[in-house]
């Protein structure tokens, strides 16, 4: 029963967070639609409302269908564990991979529209411009913060009752190790996004000024509190180790609910980020309009001519992109996905 609990609860927080991602409402608004630039006029064109009126459609049934199937593998975990394992991670693969083919057909069927009819905004950029007055503001709390749930999490090394447990039965250091990576790659995260140049979004210093400030605040103050979240959940499986000697089904449920609430608190803070940002941008009388959709036209960015090795999304504004036109970049891909494919098989 616990086992069926907790990955329901996966699964349902995983399509929420897809949806609220990659499948909610994509209005017309800087300059672009589903993250291609177009005129307005082109964007109320009815080939084009059409187009993203099927998208829609195709996205509320997909996610529908998923929720279902996602719900109805959990139900196996009460039969046998191996068949649900495998059942579960053949869903998770074509619900990742089915969500992206998704949104990068219909953004790619988009451009193609675009290019076939000229709605070219201007020129392509080499790569983005950068507001160097920008950049003396607040970012946010330092990096230095992150030492404390690093710190509490080794803590936990200290007690005798945890030490003792881990010496005899050994279960308990992928709980605290696996938390000290988390710890330690927000950490990283917000290191890189914290040194990365300030974006122009218009030609007014300010308005550049308030929405590269709010991304760093945001970005910053989100990692933190997910960063001390995953330390409590190392917290929770220490005092069980310490004091009932014991890590069982209980102990591990409620180290995965710690462990789901940093989630929680990245969405909601990219969500509101995400709100605030076009609230900034819509008032702005002098938007800076570039139209690079030919680095994007992939579905990822693919610039050789930008120094940058991380960029900003351009379907999802609050998420990262490799420029995959640096050496390396589809080698760490590449990697990574077979890292991610170890882990579901092994």
């Amino acid at each position: 029963m616990l086992l069926f609990i907790i990955f329901l609860f996966c699964d349902l927080l995983m399509v929420g967070v897809f949806f609220a991602v990659y499948g909610g409402k994509r209005p017309y608004a800087e300059g672009m639609l589903l993250g291609v630039h177009l005129p307005q006029e082109a964007a109320d064109q009815a080939e084009v409302v059409a187009l993203m009126d099927t998208f829609r459609r195709r996205t509320r049934r997909f996610y529908l269908v998923n929720l279902i199937l996602g719900v109805a593998v959990c139900l196996v975990a009460f039969w046998r564990f191996s068949p649900f394992l495998i059942l579960w991670c053949l869903w998770l693969v074509e619900f990742v991979i089915g969500a992206q083919w998704l949104l990068l057909g219909t953004h790619r069927t988009l451009y193609d529209l675009k290019m076939a009819r000229g709605w070219v905004v201007g020129e392509p950029a080499t790569f983005a411009a950068a507001d160097t007055r920008a950049s003396a503001q607040r970012r946010g709390p330092g990096l230095v913060w992150h030492l404390l749930p690093c710190g509490l999490i080794l803590t936990t090394l200290l007690l005798p009752g945890v030490r003792d447990f881990l010496l005899t039965q050994g279960s308990g250091w992928g709980l605290l190790g696996s938390g000290l990576a988390i710890s330690l790659t927000l950490w990283a995260l917000h290191a890189v996004l914290s040194r990365r140049g300030n974006k122009v979004y218009s030609q007014d210093t300010a308005v550049n000024q308030a929405v590269n400030r709010l991304e760093r605040q945001v970005w910053g103050w989100t990692l933190l509190l997910s960063s001390l979240f995953n330390a409590a959940a190392c917290w929770s499986a220490a005092w069980w180790m310490a004091r009932a000697h014991w890590v069982g089904h209980t102990a591990y449920g409620i180290y995965l609910v710690l462990e789901l609430l940093p989630a929680a608190i990245l969405l909601t803070g990219m969500l509101g980020m995400a709100r605030r940002r076009r609230q900034i941008l819509a008032a702005d009388p002098v938007p800076l309009v570039v139209d690079d959709d030919v680095y994007w036209r992939k579905g990822w960015y693919e610039n050789p001519n930008d120094p940058r090795w991380l960029v900003q999304d351009r379907l999802v504004p609050y998420n990262y992109s490799m420029n995959m036109a640096k050496p390396g970049a589809w080698g760490g891909t590449i990697a990574l996905l077979a890292g991610v494919g170890i882990l579901l098989v092994g």
